[in-house]
């Protein structure tokens, strides 16, 4: 029995002696046809409207201190969102968190004008009809 080198270059197969191309691999590009590069993961995302998902969040934020930029907060929330989609912009979820913040403080703010409404109406109610007794 004869000891191998470990670092010597292994036999050729017979098959690909017969100037076939091994099978593993992608096939060499013949002349005709154009070379593509390889695919990336994904597309290249511009940061052309990343301002739009940052308004948006500071927007909603502020409402906490102006009561009524949650409206700002939203529309630019949508349309950051939108820029995203079409790839104009990289901060999707800053904009998609200015959306959902501005939408949750809109309707709070909805709900505490219809409480401040219906406060009045009923402390109206009953102050007519306390003066109506007397």
């Amino acid at each position: 029995m004869t000891e191998q080198d470990p670092w010597t270059t292994p036999p050729t197969d017979s098959a690909n002696t017969r100037g076939t191309a091994p099978q593993y691999g992608a096939p060499p590009a013949s002349l005709g046809e154009a070379q593509v590069p390889p695919a990336h993961f994904g597309s290249p995302v511009s940061t052309q409207k990343d301002w739009m998902g940052v308004t948006a969040l500071v927007l909603s934020l502020a409402t906490l201190l102006t009561g009524v930029t949650w409206i700002g907060g939203i529309i630019f929330g949508h349309l950051g969102l939108a820029a995203a989609k079409r790839g104009e912009a990289s901060n999707r979820s800053m904009a998609l968190a200015g959306a959902l913040i501005g939408w949750v403080f809109g309707g709070l703010a909805i709900l505490a004008v219809l409480g401040l409404i219906l406060l009045f109406t009923t402390a109206s109610v009953s102050y007519t009809s306390l003066s109506s007794r007397g």
